[in-house]
């Protein structure tokens, strides 16, 4: 092989080199976004719990990204059919729905285009009303016990709250889950176990018994949102 053709054979092999990873570059362009001025586009999605019930007056947020590049910061509410519209310029935003009663959700997008299908699911939250009553005393609730409401799959704590001394008991924002619930008052204590399937007030009783050598006393539900208590034996 001559010295002209070994050259013309590199040549062509470096030329078709170049040529390779100039277009496997090319393919992959970075996202960029640029919240020109004037530049708008348009989302828009749905709301619904976990039932799929459309949830009307839930607020959705959308936060950009860096609001010194031009993106501002834009809420909407749904309406009766639970949908919300936003104009946006474009650019990545984390969006937040947040609604009383509800968990809230929340996801982040760059948004470069119109997008009708930003849809949210919300997990109903139920609040617990736990009222403890004396075995020998049923005629209205103990003031004196203590109330602590744990999920079970967790092991964590829910805070409870006393309402005017009067042996009842608040808990709110409580998700979907199996709850163990607690009472303790001079030696004598009452639990039960909930499953909470459903948003709603769910009304709970429980009588304090003796405390014999840790046996367990009982614990009465009344009624709750699809939920289902579980009692243990002693009730």
């Amino acid at each position: 092989m001559s010295k002209e053709t070994v050259i013309l054979v590199i040549s062509s092999l470096l030329l078709m080199s170049f040529i390779g990873c100039t277009s496997k570059s090319s393919s992959s362009p970075a996202i960029v976004v640029d919240p020109s001025p004037g530049k708008t586009i348009i989302i828009s999605g749905t709301v619904k719990s976990t039932s799929g019930r459309q949830i009307p007056d839930a607020r959705a947020v959308a936060t950009p990204k860096n609001e010194e590049e031009g993106a501002k910061r834009v809420e909407a509410s749904t309406n009766n059919m639970g949908k919300y519209i936003m104009e946006l310029v474009p650019y990545s935003y984390n969006i937040k729905v947040t609604c009383s009663g509800y968990s809230s959700a929340e996801t982040t997008k760059i948004l470069a285009m119109d997008l009708s299908d930003i849809d949210f699911t919300l997990k109903p939250l139920s609040s617990f009303i736990v009222r403890v009553y004396d075995k020998d005393n049923m005629t209205e609730p103990t003031a004196e016990a203590t109330v602590s409401i744990t999920e079970m799959a967790t092991n964590k704590a829910v805070t409870v709250t006393s309402v005017k001394d009067n042996g009842e008991f608040h808990a709110i924002d409580i998700l979907p889950g199996k709850y163990l619930i607690f009472a303790r008052s001079n030696r004598k204590n009452a639990r039960t176990e909930y499953t909470v399937e459903e948003g709603g007030e769910i009304p709970i009783e429980l009588i304090l018994k003796a405390d014999d050598n840790g046996a367990t006393s009982s614990g009465i539900g009344q009624g709750g949102i699809s939920g289902s208590q579980e009692k243990r034996r002693g009730d």
